[in-house]
């Protein structure tokens, strides 16, 4: 086959043609007509001829197999390359070898011819040679006329144009190896996203013409096309390396997970809208070119074939923007950097255009044969971009992100050309990728919830059972540290110390508050990301807060009984060892999940199963404050007996051993996390008290001592002041006192009022509060100096004053003892 020469011999070409007797023919095409194939670019992965080894020792196999999946697509492109280049070549071989063959008959016929007109010359006469010139002469007339009618000029001077310059057959058998070329290149063309339906159209009537495809055969070479360029959008991978990060890994006592890098949550949403932007194209574009609009009677595409062959003038009635798809030979030709040569062609010539057969089957498309195979590619494509994109917002870890995805995919989707059904369908799958991933990571939250809170629950009962008594936490915190002075004071030192004070108020230790935070911070969260989603009051964004609320609260529920469930195992375990500080621990933790805490109330449960948990946790109270109680009692009552009084004076009052005993009941329902103005604590402290005093009744021997007679009425002042409801317990105290006259009696009454008045603020735990008091009209001071002393003040008389408690005698060098003034 012949070769382009080099520049060298270019050089020479303008004297010399390359051509044998200096004609281009079609058996020689030129070397510069060979097709440019596009070299599809290497992925350097590290090194330059990839081996298994390597590769497998140097990449995990994610990467490998997204190496072999580039190397493959790679193949076909090559393969595709090398297929279109035999073919060629192929026809270029067979093109030469039937121009050789043509050739050779040629060349017979002519010495064949050239041997007639030898005899015939040599049998006539020589004909004259004015004949010849004459001719030339008109030649150079026709040439040099100008005169409008051409083809007319041509033919007075006895020259048929079409016979004598047959310029067109010639020049398409010159770019008739262009076609191979301009086929791939249309076909490759068909892959970008986003040209105007206009050019789209084109390619695909260069398509029809050249390749000879029908119209469904054009649609499905756009649809193959459309489909290859989708492949690489949905096959991106996100470096496992960038977005390890992002997968919810947090540490073993972290409840929030680790932030999304910002670019990989854009590149999420960028990959997700390229996607996205090619299915819509190819579905609205597709629409532009095949599908006949109501108010036309034929598509964009057989519009601009019936234009060329019937020089179609557009209209009103014909698809906008045709006028562009009805190009005239005249218009190319002026177009073309040669225009010149061919203004001196005739009109015939230049009025060349093929020929198209309106009433071929190949021009006859289905409308409903598109509708369906358009309606199946757009559901498969959307299936690929659904499972791509459900691996892409798997690493975005906060439900913000997530919202923000949707919200600007579905922004794309109704700004997009496609019908309103393919629009709801859109965001139908764009919903269910949001919801799957939302309720996700709700549930991964909850999940970490759940194990923090059954590792700090654990810790937290074994600090008790290791003598670190709640009593310990309750300490105030220390006040905040100052800084050097500076020109920005820092706030936060004051921010923490105020709220620890807070929680000091609300009567929750450190170690109960470690507890509790992991579960308050998870429900703040979720109810944070609940207000989000339904902050969105359109109907589709009404619907879809619904679902994901639906979702969400079987998972709330299950987690807030399976947290109830590990508190009401370790109340299990402490009832059944009977261990004083697990029962604290539990009770502590107990009554502020079903009180103060906020976790019930925001993490997100249905009533009837926020109701069944508050039933659990105060049956689960209830029966470890009995358990509690019961063995808090003994203790006290078994202390008080063994104790002996180590002074021995007249009985005035209640016994040492009887107000130890209240101080000890006070300070254990303190580290039960008791508290005077708290109403739900109420009937705890009353059921404690009452049974101290049953207690004490039922271990006193039934002929009473006088400081017996003493202690029990002093509890009786106690009992009386909780009015009716207490009458039973009265009663029985009463009846350890019904021996005594009625004069004795009044001085013991009169004796424990007064010392009750004395000890009401050491007492003030066991006593009913201003609430109750008022409630119950028990009050009976009216005086202004009465209203911060519940029980009024003591006597003001000049008696010799009588201590609250007995006390040891102080030694007579007492106050020579040195006093330090530094505290420890």
């Amino acid at each position: 086959m012949y070769r382009r020469q080099s520049t060298v011999q270019s050089a020479k070409s303008t004297t010399s043609p390359p051509y044998p007797n200096g004609f281009p023919s079609a058996s020689y095409p030129s070397a510069a007509l060979t097709p440019a194939f596009p070299s599809s670019s290497k992925q350097s992965f590290g090194v330059d001829t990839p081996s298994p080894d390597e590769l497998f020792s140097r990449y995990s196999v994610s990467e490998v197999k997204a190496i072999q999946h580039r190397l493959r697509n790679d193949a076909d492109i090559k393969q595709e390359e090398l297929r279109l280049m035999v073919g060629e070549r192929y026809r270029d071989l067979l093109q030469a070898s039937s121009s050789i063959i043509s050739m050779a008959s040629s060349s017979r016929r002519v010495l064949d011819a050239i041997e007639e007109s030898r005899g015939a010359i040599i049998a006539q006469e020589e004909p004259p040679l004015p004949s010849r010139a004459t001719t030339f002469v008109n030649v150079h007339r026709a040439l040099v006329q100008q005169d409008d009618q051409d083809e007319d000029s041509w033919s007075k001077v006895g020259i048929d144009v079409q016979l004598e310059f047959p310029l067109v057959q010639r020049q398409w058998d010159e770019v008739s190896s262009f076609r191979s070329q301009i086929i791939h290149k249309a076909t490759l063309s068909l892959r970008e996203i986003g040209l105007p339906a206009e050019g789209v159209c084109a390619t695909l009537v260069t398509l029809h013409l050249l390749d000879s495809r029908p119209l469904s055969g054009t649609f499905s070479a756009l649809l193959t096309q459309r489909t290859k360029a989708l492949a690489p959008l949905v096959s991106w991978k996100i470096d496992s390396i960038l977005s390890h990060s992002a997968n919810g890994r947090t540490g073993p006592h972290s409840l929030d997970p680790s932030p999304t890098k910002p670019y990989l949550t854009k590149e999420i949403l960028q990959a997700n809208q390229k996607a996205l932007a090619a299915i819509i194209d190819t579905v609205h574009t597709s629409r532009q070119v095949f599908q006949i609009p109501s108010t036309q009677q034929l598509s964009l595409i057989s519009f601009a074939l019936h234009s060329i062959q019937d020089d179609v003038t557009p209209d009103s009635s014909h698809p906008q923007n045709a006028s562009e798809l009805v190009p005239t030979t005249h218009s190319l030709l002026t177009n073309s950097s040669s225009s010149a040569h061919f203004l001196l062609l005739p009109p015939s010539l230049q009025a060349y255009k093929p020929y198209i057969d309106l009433t071929s089957p190949s021009l006859m498309y289905s409308q409903t044969d598109f509708r369906q195979i358009i309606q199946d590619w757009m559901l498969k494509s959307l299936k690929s971009w659904r499972e791509s994109s459900s691996n892409w917002i798997v690493h975005l870890a906060k439900v913000t992100e997530v919202w923000t995805l949707r919200t600007s995919l579905r922004q794309s989707i109704n700004d997009s050309e496609l019908d309103p059904s393919e629009k709801s369908q859109l965001v139908d799958i764009l919903n269910g990728l949001c919801h799957d991933r939302i309720v996700a990571i709700w549930k991964a939250t909850l999940a970490r919830a759940q194990d923090v809170f059954k590792s700090e629950l654990a810790s937290f009962l074994s600090n008790l059972k290791e003598q670190i008594t709640p009593r310990a936490s309750f300490q105030a915190p220390p006040p905040p540290t100052t800084s050097p002075p500076s020109k920005v004071p820092n706030p936060t030192p004051f921010h923490q110390y105020q709220s620890s004070l807070k929680k000091q108020l609300l009567g929750r230790t450190a170690q109960l508050n470690a507890v509790l935070s992991t579960l308050e911070r998870c429900a703040r969260l979720i109810q944070h990301d609940l207000s989000i989603i339904l902050s969105d009051e359109s109907e589709g964004g009404a619907s879809f807060g619904k679902s994901v609320t639906e979702a969400y609260q079987p998972l709330a529920e299950s987690t807030s009984d399976a947290i109830v469930a590990t508190l009401e195992r370790e109340g299990e375990d402490a009832l059944k060892h009977a261990e004083t500080p697990s029962l604290v621990g539990v009770a502590n933790t107990s009554d502020e999940l079903r009180s103060s805490s906020i976790f019930l109330s925001h993490i997100g449960c249905r009533k009837p199963a926020s109701d069944r948990l508050r039933s659990r946790l105060d049956s689960l109270f209830d029966k470890v404050v009995q358990r509690w109680r019961e063995a808090t009692v003994t203790r006290i009552i078994r202390v008080s007996s063994s104790r002996s009084s180590p002074f021995h004076r007249q009985a005035l009052g209640p016994s040492p051993r009887c107000f130890q005993s209240l101080l000890s009941l006070s300070d254990a329902l303190r580290e039960l996390g008791v508290g005077q103005q708290s109403h739900r604590h109420e009937p705890v402290i009353q059921a404690s008290l009452r049974a101290l005093i049953m207690s004490h009744i039922s271990s006193q021997p039934d002929e009473p001592e006088e400081q017996s007679l003493h202690d029990f009425a002093f509890l009786k002042a106690i009992s009386s002041r909780y009015g009716p409801e207490w009458q039973e317990t009265t009663q029985a105290i009463a009846d350890t006192l019904k021996s005594q006259d009625s004069s004795k009696l009044q001085e013991l009454e009169q004796t424990a009022s007064e010392f009750l008045v004395r000890m009401q603020t050491l007492l003030s735990l066991l006593l009913p509060c201003a609430s109750q008091i008022r409630s119950l009209a028990a009050s009976t001071s009216s005086s202004k100096d009465s209203q911060f002393l519940l029980f009024g003040n003591p006597s003001s008389s000049k008696q010799e004053y009588q201590p609250a408690l007995e006390l040891a005698k102080t030694g007579s060098r007492f106050g020579l003892l040195l006093v330090s003034s530094v505290e420890d």
